[in-house]
């Protein structure tokens, strides 16, 4: 598990392959009143599952991961602008294109982008 406690310790492929794993298994964005939330009813989104449950404060809502950096309510840390454009991915990109999204992402950021696997029959 990936916390704002432990974020500064993480390479940006972890964070990365960590917020892939969690928005594929959710499958839905955190939204609404029109708005994308870093939670809502059980859901987090992209940078919104870095957050634990300690962590988490009512004023980050409607704020970007840079204004919560800038806000000192989470690490300044070395991974700002991936967290920031994944969290782009989520708000932007309907949920049948988060996958292209990951991609552009992993190539901008020089990651490796893994597909997901083909279920079982």
């Amino acid at each position: 598990m990936i916390t704002l406690a432990t974020l500064e310790e993480k390479t940006a492929q972890e964070v990365f392959d960590y917020i892939v794993a969690h928005l594929r298994k959710q499958g839905k964005k955190s939204f609404a009143n029109g708005r994308c939330r870093y939670r809502y009813r059980g859901l987090r989104c992209a940078a919104g599952c870095l957050i634990g449950e300690d962590e988490y404060v009512r004023q980050m809502e409607n704020l970007s991961w840079s204004n919560l950096v800038h806000l000192g309510l989470v690490p300044t840390d070395h991974l700002k602008h991936l967290i920031s454009e994944m969290q782009h991915v989520h708000d932007r990109y309907g949920e049948d294109g988060w996958e292209y999204g990951f991609q552009e992402k992993a190539h901008e950021f020089n990651l490796t982008y893994t597909p997901p696997e083909e279920p079982q029959i």
